[in-house]
């Protein structure tokens, strides 16, 4: 790697840190307002939050504008998305960047996503057939006369589902308001961890229901999460006096 590309992967690096920070923000901020948007916006904003966290916290309000503006109108909406140049294009990218961000820094704590940020999986549409090789192709070694084995190979169709994690996180007031890059690491480390544990308890469900290495004791594989929490990558906020809901 030659130095123009070590700086491109340096300000990368900081580019996806950045990211995935305003995630953890976007989630303290709303929860240290209860779930009011506009007040974790000015909070955010007191902050110094960047130009993405604010596009986060605005874009409810945003959309709910334009939604009322189209229907006193009475006009046809589009589909909108996250890419191309539709109406959710500008309002949901900030979301995906900080989304995708946060997922990519698991890689230190989940062996799934490990895997998956080092490009050893096969990446396919969800909801989709797919054929597995249950057998695989098997290779020989042999004299320069003697037969050469023939293997087979047999698929299975199976159908990719879509799983979702979810976890349900309690913490004080104070941690939620609190601005030091202690509390903020505390809070973006929990997050991680309670994605982590769901991803591979997954994991190793699927990896054990596939193969029957569940069903033989000897094994010593186990689905049983390190932490007893499990993630969440779609939040929503709520309170009661003294604590905080996400």
């Amino acid at each position: 790697m030659n130095i123009a590309q070590q700086i491109g992967e340096a300000n990368r690096s900081l580019s996806l840190d950045s990211a995935a920070l305003d995630f953890v923000k976007y989630a303290k901020a709303l929860m240290a307002t209860r779930g009011q948007y506009d007040d974790a916006l000015a909070l955010a904003t007191a902050r110094g939050a960047s130009s993405r966290l604010q596009k986060m916290l605005e874009t409810p309000a945003t959309l709910i504008n334009k939604a009322g503006d189209d229907l006193l109108l009475k006009s046809p909406v589009g589909v909108g998305s996250i890419d191309g140049g539709t109406w959710g294009g500008d309002a949901l990218a900030p979301f995906q960047q900080a989304s995708t961000a946060f997922v990519q820094s698991l890689a230190p704590f989940s062996a799934f996503d490990r895997i998956l940020s080092d490009g050893g999986f096969m990446r396919m549409p969800l909801r989709t057939r797919i054929s597995i090789a249950s057998t695989a192709a098997l290779g020989s070694s042999v004299s320069e006369l003697a037969p050469k084995p023939i293997s087979a190979m047999s698929f299975a169709l199976q159908q990719l589902e879509a799983y979702k994690a979810v976890a349900l996180l309690v913490i004080s007031d104070e941690l939620a308001k609190s601005a030091a890059p202690g509390a903020n690491d505390l809070f973006a480390n929990e997050l991680r961890k309670a994605v982590a544990v769901a991803n591979d308890t997954r994991f190793l469900q699927v990896i054990s229901e596939s193969t029957g290495i569940a069903s033989n004791p000897s094994s010593g594989l186990t689905t049983t999460p390190s932490w007893p929490t499990w993630p969440q990558r779609s939040m929503r906020s709520k309170s009661v006096p003294g604590r905080s809901y996400i």
